[in-house]
């Protein structure tokens, strides 16, 4: 496990969240390719691996030869993706947690 890289791509993945002036959809395309994508089960700390999971089904939902985060993100309703960048916060947030009480 790499909690370290995972509070730095996590944070990289919050910081597009925040700060892009795009709709949620769009933003979520950037903020995954930014961070999330570059992450995987052994970065992430066990007591938070489900959530992990979670995240990761629903961005590769739909089968797309390239690109398939975009993919994914496009059949999703506004409400699904906002419930995603929820999820990618509460993540984020708990995997700092975990990490300050190493």
């Amino acid at each position: 496990m790499d909690a370290a890289y995972a509070v730095e791509k996590l944070s990289d993945t919050i910081r597009v969240l925040t700060t892009s002036p795009h709709s949620i959809k769009e933003r979520l395309k950037e903020a995954v390719i930014e961070g999330f994508v570059r992450l995987s089960e052994r970065d992430i700390p066990p007591k938070v691996l489900k959530e992990f999971r979670s995240v990761s089904e629903r961005l590769r939902k739909v089968e797309a030869p390239n690109n398939v985060f975009g993919a994914s993100i496009d059949q999703m309703s506004e409400d699904e993706a906002v419930r995603l960048v929820e999820d990618i916060i509460d993540l984020d947030v708990k995997v700092n947690l975990i990490w300050d009480n190493s």
